[in-house]
């Protein structure tokens, strides 16, 4: 608290006037979330953590306090918390959330197989595979898998990288019926 005192002369009469200044410290605000990085196909997710309640969220990808990771976009964001006291007294807290780009991954180009015959089907651009459905697979898991399909078959792999992110692709390969071989023959003649 402070007095305030203002003087004023005119070089005849002098007059003062006082007033009391009271300087508020601002509100003690946190804000702690329980994420630092999130995929950018995530779902949007509302906010919360901020401290004392009711304050308000801002920043890129943040409408009504829910935060979109594929309207933020891929790459570093700061969120922040924003608090207003009864006494009009404002602060705030940041926190850092990292938007990862999706995996790319690849199941290659369609394919045909005879029946009977197997096709080797390879993933790449992830760390971890994940293939389906698993009929006629080698393996549902890993970069590489053989198929042995008897009817056109859709395979699905879904990647995920270092980082928890996933995407999808798919690979078709149609199966060819054999050829029915025929001889035909007349008597044989022997001399």
């Amino acid at each position: 608290t402070y007095t305030v005192t203002y003087t004023f002369s005119n070089g005849v009469c002098t007059e003062f006037t006082q007033t009391i200044l009271t300087i508020l410290s601002p509100p003690v605000v946190s804000y702690s979330n329980s994420f630092s990085s999130v995929c950018n196909n995530a779902t949007p997710f509302l906010l919360s953590g901020g401290f004392p309640l009711g304050g308000t969220y801002a920043g890129v990808g943040i409408v009504a306090g829910t935060f979109n990771p594929s309207l933020a976009g891929r790459g570093i964001h700061t969120i922040t918390y924003t608090y207003t006291s009864a006494q009009g007294c404002v602060n705030a807290a940041t926190q850092i959330v990292t938007v990862n780009p999706l995996v790319n991954v690849n199941a290659g180009s369609d394919l045909s197989i005879c029946l009977g015959s197997a096709a080797i089907i390879s993933a790449s651009n992830a760390l971890l595979y994940a293939w389906s459905p698993s009929s006629n697979l080698s393996a549902v898991s890993g970069s590489e898998v053989i198929a042995t399909p008897i009817t056109n078959t859709t395979y699905y792999v879904t990647g995920t990288d270092a980082a928890g992110c996933t995407s999808t692709d798919e690979i078709m390969i149609t199966v060819y019926p054999l050829p029915v071989a025929t001889i035909q023959y007349a008597a044989p003649v022997f001399c």
